[in-house]
């Protein structure tokens, strides 16, 4: 029996909404570990500077539960959708519990109100890039290519999700810069961070499986995203891609040679 076999095999299939469940438990039991000791303890030494440390700490870990599919469900996220969906899908948990540990230590409701109109969509969107990344992480799994926590960590720290990751933080952190500073900044830097989201999510491939991410695509998927450009193919070091299949296609090609659909 190969490796790709025994790791399919390891654990049986999960049932409808069970993903959707461990990812929004995932951000919600990060919201704990991260808020009532982590944060507290970076308080200490940041002051005032703790909302522009938090991206870097709260990033990684609102999608344990996300990372926990990806590794030893990866059936479960192996396409854009899915990623965006259940990344996203945990930054609503870590929102929602942080909002109800501020509101417990004595905030009043207004401000907590106030906080699900503007923080609580950005920890989704921001979460949903991070998911996205994890994409990667559970096409590797789903090739019999993770079989323990170590692996786990050495595919994490690749450049195609460290990408993902990092531009959930710069969203994170320009957003908690902007928001120290007046409210009107924060919701412009809120739209901005979403239509960048959106953008992004436009002009990826569904399938993950010929999406190639390093240093040469970087500038070009964040000027698509951030122009007002009408999403199609994709442009990477390695050539087009058909943005409904992911299949490679040529410059000049109107319709994707194996799915059909319409690539200009």
């Amino acid at each position: 029996m190969t490796s790709e076999s025994v790791h399919a095999t390891k654990r049986p299939e999960l049932g409808p909404l069970v993903p959707e469940i461990i990812a929004l438990l995932g951000g919600i039991i990060s919201a704990i570990i991260v808020i009532l000791p982590v944060n507290t303890f970076i308080g200490l030494f940041a002051g005032s500077l703790t909302p522009l440390v938090a991206p870097f700490v709260e990033e990684p870990l609102k999608v344990i539960g996300v990372a926990y599919l990806a590794a030893w469900y990866p059936s479960t996220i192996t396409s854009k959708t899915r990623g965006f969906l259940l990344g996203g899908l945990a930054g609503l948990g870590f929102a929602f519990t942080e909002n109800i540990v501020y509101l417990m230590q004595g905030i009043g409701p207004e401000t907590v109100i106030a906080r699900a109109l503007l923080p609580v969509p950005m920890h989704i969107g921001a979460s949903s890039l991070v998911g996205a990344g994890l994409v990667f992480l559970g096409l590797t799994a789903s090739r019999g290519k993770i079989q323990n926590l170590s692996d786990v960590f050495q595919r994490i720290q690749t450049y195609d999700i460290l990408y993902f990751l990092g531009l959930a933080v710069i969203f994170h952190f320009v957003y908690n810069l902007m928001a120290s500073l007046n409210l009107l900044l924060a919701i412009l830097a809120l739209a901005g961070g979403l239509y960048a989201v959106y953008r992004l999510y436009q002009f990826v491939p569904e399938d993950f499986g010929n999406l190639v991410i390093d240093s040469t695509t970087n500038n070009d998927l964040l000027q698509k995203a951030l122009s007002s450009e009408p999403a199609g193919y994709q442009v990477r070091a390695s050539g087009s891609f058909c943005p409904h299949c992911g299949a490679k296609v040529g410059d000049g090609d109107t319709f994707c040679t194996q799915c059909g659909e319409r690539i200009r």
